[in-house]
Parts: structure tokens; C-alpha cells; sequence
């Protein structure tokens, strides 16, 4: 019988002593991304867009501008070594969606049509000159026909990197399903881990990729590894993804839009969230790239690309 009580009474001990250690952990975790946060607050500049801070970053001089639109749960630091080489051509921004990197979280479904109304309210403030070229990784391949079905009138070209299609949910069939399924389990799996401070225990937060130490300080401060809320802002994209493919379905045709198209090639870039592999190809450009010419007629004012929208677009790529 003594025994017995003794193992009752510890029991509760040890599970007070881990609720403890979980919670200083925690409070570790949240302390360091706050630290980071303030010791190295983001390059570029905050616009309002709906009563939400925006955080756009745009280097360079000349036009058209290029836009980059970033791939699933990724940052504006995915194009870390991107930007400033096409910032050598043109005019450069990226930017960093709700609830990702320094823009602040925001209520509603995170589709396609809402990050097109958004990003577009962004660009207006920041006085960025239309038309632009559009250039995106991943699941901005869906984005971006949401942009020019809703403003091709400010669309000089669109460059599709390794990019998410309507078509590929039909493609991928049941496989689809059950792969959708265990990435979202191992997604959450993660957050809980970073939630209570285990990731930042274990030494997997604020890794820094070799070629990459002029971002460390950026790095460490929009860690999505180490962040619950990056998680959270990449769940909500994900569960609106198919939505997003149905949005753009219809999009095109584009008539003479310029459109340039990079299928998936070696990792060069750095992860920042969802989506790890950034194409790139020598000096940090895009790589494996056709160029294509889309010209099968479209609404009055659409794809009305100029040729030296064309000649700034047909210079992002770089031999294979």
C-alpha cells in the first residue's frame, strides 16, 4: 500500500515538472523570436492595407518593376539571392504575405482572390509603376492568373517558376489526397513541437545555409521552423489551396502577354517556409527556363506586354 501511494503522489510531481519545463521552453522560444525581431527588423518599408501592416521590399531603378510572389508559407528572404540580381535590370519588390515574414496575420479565407486584392491594394500604396512583370514560385503560379484575370491591365508579363496549376489536382488523382494528408499531419506535428520551444531545444532554429550568412540576422527573425504563427499562416494557404485552383481554372487566354516558364531544377535558395526548393540557376538566377508567346486573343486592355517588358523577361534566365 505505501508503495502504491508513493506512486500516486509521483506522478503528479512529474507531470507538474514537465508542464514547467515545457512552459519555460516555450517562453525561451517566444523570447528569442521576439529578440530577433527587434535587433533586426526587416529591409524595406510597412504599408497599411486594411487596417493590416504589409512589409514590401523593393531595391533597383528602371521599369517595367518586377513583382516576386513567394511560394507556399515563403517569405520575402526565398528571393534573397534572386532580387538583387534582377534588381541589376529593373526595378525589384518583394513582399511578404499575411501572417508570413513582418506582415501581420489577418482574418479570412486565404485564397488566391484574397492575396490578389491584398497584394494589389499593397502595390497601389507603395506607388509601384504599372504594368508590371509578375514573377512567382509554387503555389504564385495560381496567384498570378488570379492577378491577371482580375487587373491585366497592370500586367506587362508573368514568369512562372516551378509554378502550382489548376490542372494539377485532377493530375495527381488520389495520391493527391493521401499525400495532402500526411504533409498536413507532419505540419502540425511541427508547430506543436515549436510551440513548446522542442524545435529551439534541439538546435533546428536559426540554421543558417553556407552563402547565406549576410541574411542570418533576417533569418533567425522570420525562422518559420521555430515560429507557430508562420505555421498557422501556412495551414490556412494550404487548406484554400484547392480553392485557389478552381478560382483560376478559367483564367487566359492572355493574348500577346509575355510568359516565361521554369520547370523545377537543383535547390540554390534557402527555406523559409513551406516549400524548400528555390530554382535558380549561375549568379543566382532562374534557370531551365523556355520562353513562350501566348497569342490566342483576349479581352480589350489584356496582356499587353511591351517589348521592353519582353527583353527585361528573356534576361532573368541564365544558361542551364
Amino acid at each position: 500500500m505505501a508503495g502504491k501511494h508513493h506512486r500516486t503522489r509521483i506522478l503528479p510531481a512529474l507531470l507538474l515538472l514537465l508542464a514547467v519545463l515545457m512552459a519555460a521552453a516555450a517562453s525561451f522560444n517566444f523570447l528569442a523570436l521576439r529578440y530577433y525581431r527587434a535587433a533586426y527588423p526587416p529591409p524595406g518599408r510597412f504599408y497599411r492595407v486594411d487596417g493590416y501592416d504589409m512589409h514590401l521590399y523593393c531595391v533597383g531603378s528602371g521599369s517595367p518593376p518586377i513583382v516576386l510572389e513567394s511560394g507556399l508559407g515563403d517569405t520575402f528572404l526565398s528571393w534573397g539571392k534572386v532580387q538583387p540580381k534582377l534588381a541589376e535590370l529593373t526595378r525589384v519588390c518583394s513582399y511578404d504575405r499575411a501572417g508570413l515574414g513582418w506582415s501581420a496575420a489577418r482574418p479570412g479565407i486565404r485564397d488566391s482572390n484574397a492575396i490578389v486584392a491584398q497584394l494589389h491594394s499593397l502595390l497601389r500604396q507603395a506607388g509601384v509603376s504599372e504594368p508590371f512583370i509578375l514573377m512567382g514560385h509554387s503555389v504564385a503560379g495560381l496567384h498570378m492568373r488570379a492577378y491577371m484575370a482580375g487587373y491585366p491591365q497592370e500586367i506587362a508579363g508573368i514568369v512562372f517558376v516551378d509554378p502550382s496549376t489548376p490542372e494539377q489536382f485532377a493530375a495527381f488523382g488520389p495520391e493527391y489526397q493521401a499525400i495532402n494528408q500526411k504533409d498536413k499531419a507532419e505540419e502540425r506535428k511541427q508547430k506543436w513541437q515549436a510551440t513548446i520551444g522542442l524545435t529551439r531545444l534541439r538546435g533546428k532554429c536559426g540554421v543558417i545555409p553556407p552563402g547565406f550568412e549576410a541574411w542570418a540576422g533576417w533569418l533567425k527573425a522570420s525562422d518559420s521552423d521555430c515560429n507557430p504563427a508562420s505555421y498557422t499562416a501556412s495551414e490556412r494557404e494550404s487548406s484554400a489551396f484547392e480553392l485557389s485552383g478552381k478560382e483560376v481554372a478559367q483564367t487566359g487566354p492572355w493574348g500577346n502577354l509575355s510568359i516565361l516558364i521554369s520547370p523545377a531544377t537543383r535547390t540554390c535558395g534557402v527555406r523559409t517556409g513551406a516549400s524548400s526548393r528555390k530554382p535558380c540557376g549561375r549568379n543566382g538566377h532562374p534557370r531551365g527556363v523556355h520562353y513562350t508567346k501566348v497569342s490566342n486573343g483576349s479581352p480589350p486592355g489584356a496582356g499587353a506586354s511591351s517589348p521592353k517588358a519582353a527583353a527585361i523577361m528573356s534576361r532573368t534566365t541564365a544558361p542551364k
